[in-house]
């Protein structure tokens, strides 16, 4: 929810610090950049301290950078605690999905993660609806940043009740071996990682994920808004009224993409053990033409627009458990918070760090372009100037179609990998719990053991 209540607000406060697009892309750009820096230095103290510590200090610590963002006067200062926003949030994100997949049996722990997942999509979703509903009751967009901070306070005290579980304790159990932790290596980790054919396909796959929903969220309500006026009889329509459906059709697409991924994946493993990259893949590119759709339909239709940004929502969806169960399955217990902090950092790096911006960037050249080709003795209609505005932000987002196509490329060349690397992480779990301090493994399994960053 906080990472999305600025763009449920996001006119007024162009309005506010006299910002255009380029400016107010930059503001979400600015938290997932620190998201993204931050993440490996969390995900290193999780494979070595407590995570449970480390989540409620970053839970409260972002908690209070949001709040402190309703306070500030300028942009500089608004600016600041994004950044403290996506702070916080970096070690929670690189932490709590091992904490999950440590203390569930192989069975349910797909369902496990996509409860865990789910509140992403549900979250950013009503991170729209209470941002325009509480700055519609308060008068004023700050109070869009006053009411979630409630719900990191409780946050904070669940985690409270949870203890930290043994690295890859269950892994261990239901192979009845004993629960001996080898020493760790960040060196060799990021090694290890680097040469782990189905981490960094699906890290770079799940990448073009984050660049659309990035640009997606941030940009939707806005672009849709601006589209939905052109229409007529609807050219008095509110941002804020467009924000609330955006915000409840992406609490849809949460319930229902994230738990069919899940679904569809434990429903074909057994029958075809390489499913869960395709069914990635498969997602993305059905994606891919529903978005277009959609771009092409906000100055047509309402309904065919919501229609097809739902749609184009529930497949891209159904990634999020699938490719959180592919990193845990082909990475050792030992090395799990430090794949996902670099998870994080790559995808978020490469994919919505940019992507706001860059799409603002894009809207405000081609905006700048054709004011430059108007006659300069003639002044702009108001009307004109709004769908240049309209045209210029629906080239721009067209660029991410791309970027998802090549996701869905990368996905499906990891399936004939994944096997293979999942199978070798169990190999190396099984010696490495059989083995006790002291006790050397036969040179075989030590080479296992090295390529998934144990020693």
């Amino acid at each position: 929810m906080d990472r999305y209540t600025v763009a449920g607000v996001l006119g007024e406060l162009q309005e506010e610090f006299k910002i255009g697009d380029d400016y107010s892309g930059l503001l979400q750009t600015a938290f997932i950049l620190s998201y993204t820096i931050f993440a490996p230095m969390f995900g290193y103290l999780g494979d070595r301290y407590s995570r449970r510590n480390i989540m409620i200090v970053s839970v409260l610590f972002w908690t209070a950078a949001t709040l402190g963002g309703s306070f500030t006067k300028t942009y500089g200062r608004f600016f600041i605690t994004r950044v403290f926003v996506g702070i916080g949030e970096a070690s929670f994100c690189a932490l709590a999905p091992t904490i999950i997949y440590d203390v569930t049996y192989k069975k349910i722990r797909k369902d496990a993660l996509a409860l865990f997942y789910i509140a992403i999509p549900i979250g950013s979703g009503l991170g729209f609806v209470v941002a325009a509903k509480a700055a519609r009751i308060g008068g004023h967009w700050c109070w869009a940043l006053r009411v979630t901070p409630i719900f990191g306070v409780i946050g904070s005290l669940f985690l409270c009740l949870i203890k930290d579980p043994v690295r890859g304790e269950r892994e261990r159990l239901e192979m009845g071996k004993t629960l001996f932790v080898p020493r760790k290596s960040f060196t060799n980790a990021i090694r290890g990682l680097s040469r782990n054919p189905s981490y960094l396909l699906s890290t770079f796959g799940f990448t073009s994920v984050t660049f659309v929903t990035g640009a997606m969220a941030w940009w939707g309500p806005i672009y849709l808004h601006s589209g939905f006026r052109l229409i007529s009889g609807e050219e008095s329509i509110k941002l804020e009224d467009v924000a609330l459906n955006f915000g409840a059709v992406a609490v849809c697409t949460g319930l229902i993409g994230v738990p069919l991924g899940a679904f569809i994946s434990r429903k074909l493993i057994r029958k075809y053990p390489a499913i869960d990259p395709i069914i990635c893949g498969v997602g993305l590119i059905l994606s891919d033409p529903l978005i277009v759709q959609a771009l092409f339909a906000a100055n047509k239709s309402i309904m065919v627009s919501y229609i097809c940004v739902f749609m184009g929502e529930v497949f891209m969806n159904v990634t999020w458990t699938v490719v959180a169960d592919i990193l845990l399955s082909v990475v050792v217990p030992e090395a799990r918070s430090t794949a996902e902090a670099f998870q994080i950092a790559i995808s978020h790096a490469f994919g919505d760090a940019g992507s706001p911006y860059l799409v603002g960037l894009l809207s405000e050249k081609l905006k700048a372009k054709w004011t430059e080709n108007q006659s300069s003795s003639s002044p702009v209609n108001m009307d004109v100037k709004h769908v240049q505005q309209f045209e210029a932000m629906r080239y721009a987002l067209l660029s991410i179609v791309f970027v998802q196509l090549i996701g869905g490329m990368l996905f499906i060349v990891n399936a004939f990998y994944i096997v293979a690397d999942r199978e070798l992480v169990i190999q190396t779990i099984a010696n490495t719990s059989s083995a006790g301090p002291g006790q050397q493994t036969p040179p075989p399994v030590r080479a296992a053991t090295e390529r998934n960053l144990v020693i």
